[in-house]
């Protein structure tokens, strides 16, 4: 077929096209609301322009320093294959219909001229510049250089609010903002080729055939960047999506969090505060929080610690205002803006489904942050909006038990997927087993 094809091209008379008529492709797909006025998505013509970039010497490291390194750690996973070239970048993107930059890095491997593209999307780490993967030198770039040794260019984006290299973001990082997080990522992607062309790199992709792996928060990123990706970049197709420990529903994880304390509370508190900041509502924090702990907000400025301050809360309505509480458990719009932050960010209601990967999601039983009842919940809604999902649920596990106690099973999925082997079990709930062994 594809000789006839190109027998045939060879037999017709040769065109140019003319692409000056050709308009940029502008986004169509629903924009945030909760208050926030009106906004049209940009063209995505420059999206992912580099603006700034370095080669990191200190994180571009040989096969046999990794393998030395990795020989500290019992990773379920094969033994580096190649080193490294690490970069940092900092990239055009947009945030609500306006201009704005973004950072990550890009991972090559050494001696490959042909290597597929895995995103890696980081768990929580912080909320401000200073904890964002491009600050945090080794530990930041710890996963992408692991699956870069592996052969896979690795693409790792900051996230909004930031902008870790650089260090240049005015608000916090939006914590589970399903638009900016899917933006942000996918334009981070964009910023590949043009990093290439900059440094005359010898490696070419496929663009049809795009990994996404994220854990926690960037389970969330993997399965808000992939349901996003065909309406903001439909020059890209995934092969496969990871997603570990996720949330999918904020507003049942705000719920589930402000009827006992536990860190979905905390996990909670950092969404709301931030998104408050997003959706450019300014509320009165004391609207949400008791007074005493409303200097939180600038915690998350100074620090990239967890809520160390909590450790005497025992009762949400400690942290809470009760009539917050009252008011997000009844969903009766009584807490509008509140709840519209955590209803606007739903997985599988935000923007309408086009075509996402086959899909892996692992949830921990016992997680007691990313509460994993609502995960099971959503599975089945998903598949009959059209997605393939295979669950694995980690028997008598937490929140990163779950993550790290699978990864070896993530890597097995993922082989198979890039094999082009069919999935097992799809659109099934698994029942609890142990992992990892």
């Amino acid at each position: 077929m594809l000789f006839t094809l190109f027998t045939l091209l060879a037999c017709t008379p040769e065109k140019t096209e003319d692409t000056s008529t050709i308009e940029p492709f502008v986004p169509t797909m629903p924009s945030s609301t909760c208050g926030l006025p009106e906004y049209s998505f940009l063209s995505v013509e420059d999206m992912g322009t580099i603006l700034s970039s370095d080669k990191r010497d200190d994180l571009s490291l040989s096969k046999e320093a990794l393998t030395a390194l990795l020989t500290n750690y019992e990773l379920p996973l094969p033994l580096p294959e190649n080193g490294i070239e690490t970069y940092y970048i900092e990239y055009r993107t947009q945030d609500k219909g306006k201009p704005s930059n973004g950072t990550g890095m890009v991972i090559f491997p050494e001696g490959k001229t042909e290597a597929p593209v895995m995103m890696w999307l980081h768990p929580t780490m912080g909320f401000n510049d200073q904890c964002s993967p491009t600050a945090t030198g080794v530990l930041g770039a710890a996963y992408p250089a692991i699956f870069a040794s592996l052969g896979f260019i690795v693409v790792a984006p900051d996230y909004i609010g930031m902008r870790g290299w650089t260090g240049e973001s005015d608000d916090l990082h939006a914590y589970v903002s399903a638009e900016a997080t899917a933006l942000f990522s996918i334009d981070s992607l964009r910023a590949l080729p043009y990093l290439i062309e900059n440094y005359n790199k010898d490696i070419s992709w496929d663009e049809d055939e795009i990994i996404l792996w994220g854990a926690s928060e960037g389970g969330f990123a993997a399965l808000v960047t992939d349901r996003y990706l065909p309406h903001y970049a439909p020059e890209y197709r995934t092969l496969a999506t990871i997603a570990t420990t996720p949330v999918t529903d904020v507003m049942k994880l705000a719920q589930r969090g402000l009827t006992e304390f536990s860190p979905t509370s905390a996990g909670i508190l950092g969404v709301q505060i931030t998104l408050n900041q997003w959706y450019e509502a300014d509320l009165d924090l004391e609207t949400m929080l008791q007074p005493e702990f409303t200097y939180l907000e600038q915690s998350l400025y100074d620090s990239c610690d967890d809520f160390g301050d909590l450790d005497n809360v025992t009762e949400p309505n400690q942290l809470f205002q009760q009539s917050f509480i009252d008011g997000i458990l009844a969903d009766d719009g009584s807490m509008y803006p509140w709840d519209c932050f955590a209803r606007d960010n739903d997985v599988k209601t935000k923007i309408p489904h086009i075509r996402t990967a086959p899909t892996y999601i692992v949830t921990a039983e016992n997680d007691d942050l990313a509460w994993p009842i609502p995960v099971h919940d959503d599975i089945p809604t998903l598949c009959e909006q059209g997605y393939q999902i295979e669950h694995r649920q980690c028997a008598n596990a937490g929140h990163v038990s779950g993550i790290l106690d699978s990864l070896g099973e993530q890597w097995d999925w993922l082989q198979a997927r890039m094999n082009g082997e069919s999935l097992q079990s799809t659109c099934l709930v698994a029942e609890p087993t142990a992992c990892g062994e």
